[in-house]
């Protein structure tokens, strides 16, 4: 074999080889496929690449009454908020559809601020369509909102939902359920599951009980589980002569230790309750427990006599230092009333 021939073959198989690199590629998985094996559409790159550098974030989705409890009217607006936590503006791939329940009705067609939306609204639906824009986000997320005004024939619990896969988009779909619940004409006003762990940092998770706020590391809502020395829980409460925000029933007057409840047991104004210095170990939570935290907090005097309001919400923790913890779900009476623990 003379020399040429050698060179000419020994290019050959550099050049098969190299042919044969370029013709592989790596899966989102990770794995390596020939070019065939695996197909990526352009929308599926965007959802797994993020326009080829960085993932998407997939749509997130909020609903809100307000008001959320009628007493005295049977009117209130209903607002769906599609948020988007990505750098630009993403598209629904589907109609979104929100089913009414039975007595609910739109008293006007529905609306929505979305970019590109067509709105239907029909007796029993209200629907956001396909192709409509969740605007982009910052430092918060962007959003929208399809909204409508509504009508309620009669009284009772009329619960909201969005199931996960409900809102689809081109960043992907919800993966959490969103949900509400609208009353009309009921004392007792309860959450709907809940299921929220307490976040493990030091300002732990805080509630306010009548705008159904759940929030982790904020300071100032009506009732806190916080952590000391960020391992064990503790609550805080905000009951003040300037601000009356909410306060726990404990075993002993000036405990800070929230009782353990069961069911059976009235929350009422016969309860003792956390002082006005409202921040200490929970001992007996930290141990390992499921039961109610009963609670009463300032209402305000347009439906309540006293302007306060009595409660208790569901709560499990573990041993030794109360993590994980998760609050389930509350209720509460709007009129004032005492409350019992089914």
């Amino acid at each position: 074999m003379t020399a040429g021939n050698t060179g000419a073959r020994a290019l050959a198989v550099l050049t098969f080889a190299f042919a044969m690199l370029l013709a592989m590629t790596v899966t989102a998985s990770g794995d390596i496929s020939r070019s065939g094996d695996v197909a990526i559409t352009a929308g599926e790159e965007n959802q797994i690449f993020g326009n080829g550098f960085e993932p998407l974030n997939p749509s997130t989705i909020r609903i809100l009454f307000d008001p959320a409890n009628l007493w005295f009217n049977n009117f209130t607006n209903l607002f769906i908020f599609p948020e988007n936590s990505n750098a630009s503006a993403v598209t629904l791939t589907a109609p979104l559809t929100i089913a009414l329940p039975p007595g609910l009705s739109p008293k006007f067609p529905a609306v929505s601020d979305c970019p590109g939306a067509a709105v239907v609204t029909s007796p029993t639906s209200i629907t956001l369509n396909a192709g409509a824009q969740i605007p982009a986000g910052g430092a918060s997320p962007g959003s929208c909102y399809l909204g409508a005004y509504f009508e309620v024939a009669n009284h009772g619990i009329y619960p909201f939902s969005i199931q996960p896969g409900g809102l689809q988009t081109d960043a992907g779909a919800n993966t959490e359920l969103a949900f509400a619940n609208l009353t009309y004409g009921q004392a007792v006003i309860p959450s709907g599951p809940i299921n929220h762990t307490i976040s493990p940092l030091l300002e732990g998770t805080g509630m306010t009980w009548s705008q159904k706020i759940i929030a982790d590391g904020i300071n100032g809502l009506d009732f806190q589980i916080v952590n000391f020395g960020g391992t064990k829980l503790g609550m805080r409460t905000y009951w003040t002569y300037t601000r009356y925000g909410s306060r726990a029933v404990v075993n002993n007057p000036g405990e800070a230790d929230p009782a353990i409840l069961t069911s059976g047991a009235t929350i009422g104004p016969d309860s003792i309750f956390s002082g006005t210095v409202n921040f200490g170990l929970m001992y007996g939570w930290n141990a390992g427990a499921t039961g109610y935290i009963g609670f009463q907090f300032d209402c305000g005097t347009a439906i309540s006599p006293s302007g306060l309001c009595y409660g208790y919400f569901r709560f499990s923790t573990t041993a030794p230092n109360g993590h994980p913890a998760t609050l389930i779900d509350y209720s509460y009476d709007q009129t004032g009333a005492a409350i019992t623990i089914p």
